[in-house]
């Protein structure tokens, strides 16, 4: 029902940023609507899915945006979106007694273990998110609210993201934020000078398969005529540094690689509403040359190809970042910024 997401196991556990809970909440909608079991009139809003899928309004929320720019949902005058463009007869339900069909394994169930495996890189991405745009206080009880567990659940979540340098506690409180210039000068650096060396290392681990798939993904922007949705493009991100660039065995290498990562694909949602069409060309190329090189098995010319990736891409981000958030950027509910 959803495109699976692999992790580098023993590597960086169970996280993944990019597209974790919102690509999976889009995509289930998406296929519960296409086959009927929300027919149109269905009235979805943020509150109704995060209580249907155990999460916050914040996924939920970028889900529905996702399926608007589908063309599958309209919004509401007021608030909401119903299934379908037409005006007919709206149908006010719970989505899971409507007969809202989730992904099989998919548990909702608050203490469980697969509950926290899942709860804690939509947690992971939300937080990382917000670096860019200042320094934020994260209430510990007021995660534990927002996903219905437990605060020592809470607790160990932010636990984990201290170690990955993310948040930091100070007296009592838990502070995020802020990421700055010279921070992301510094995370880029290390990701040219260590993504090229995994990949090296990747290159005969990556099925041949697997690398064509994502070439033929990204090939289609090559000569895009408009600016594809900002999930797809993280997906594009996606598919090669992480499925490809952590597939190297050298795990302490993947995990100085991956908390360079973090913040910079999680923000990356919010950077890439700006990029211009030639932009995306530009980034899709520069994708072809690698993947074409890993296929051709020049594992060096792939290595090379995605630094001078890298270091495009820093110049375009450093082009974009701004200390504010943009205006439609919302940060969860239990994160507040500082003035």
């Amino acid at each position: 029902m959803t495109r699976a997401s692999a992790s580098p196991a023993g590597k960086v556990g169970e996280t993944l940023v990019g597209l974790p809970m919102y690509r999976l909440i889009a995509d289930t909608l998406q296929s519960n609507i296409r086959d009927g079991t929300l027919p149109d009139g269905t009235v979805v809003n943020e509150t109704s899915v995060a209580k249907a899928f155990g999460t916050s309004r914040v996924p939920a929320a970028a889900a529905l945006r996702e399926l608007e720019e589908a063309g599958l949902v309209s919004r509401l005058a007021r608030r909401g979106f119903q299934v379908g463009q037409g005006a007919g007869k709206l149908h006010r339900v719970d989505l899971l007694e409507a007969g809202l069909v989730l992904p099989e394994g998919f548990d909702t169930a608050g203490g469980s273990r697969s509950h926290r495996a899942r709860l804690y890189p939509e947690v992971e991405r939300e937080i990382s998110a917000c670096l860019a745009y200042g320094k934020f206080t994260v209430n510990e009880s007021g995660l534990a609210r927002a996903y219905g567990v437990s605060r020592t659940i809470a607790h160990e979540i932010l636990v984990r993201l201290e170690r990955l340098d993310i948040a930091r506690l100070e007296g009592s409180r838990w502070y995020v934020g802020p990421l700055s210039m010279d921070d992301l000068r510094n995370r880029y650096e290390m990701r040219w000078l260590l993504e090229p060396a995994a990949l090296m290392r990747a290159a005969p681990l990556l099925g041949r398969p697997a690398v064509t798939r994502a070439l033929r993904r990204v090939e289609r922007y090559v000569d895009a005529e408009t600016r594809p949705a900002a999930t797809t493009i993280l997906e594009l991100e996606q598919d090669l540094h992480l499925d490809m660039v952590l597939k190297s065995p050298n795990s302490e290498m993947c995990s100085a690689i991956y908390r360079s990562q973090l913040p910079l694909l999680s923000t990356h949602y919010t950077f890439q509403k700006g990029t211009s069409v030639e932009e995306i060309r530009s980034m899709a190329r520069e994708h072809v040359a690698v993947f074409r090189r890993l296929l051709a098995g020049d594992a060096a010319g792939a290595a090379e190809a995605l630094e001078q990736h890298l270091r495009s891409a820093f110049d375009v981000v450093i082009e974009r970042y701004q200390a504010s958030p943009p205006d439609d950027f919302v940060a969860p509910e239990y994160m507040s910024r500082e003035a």
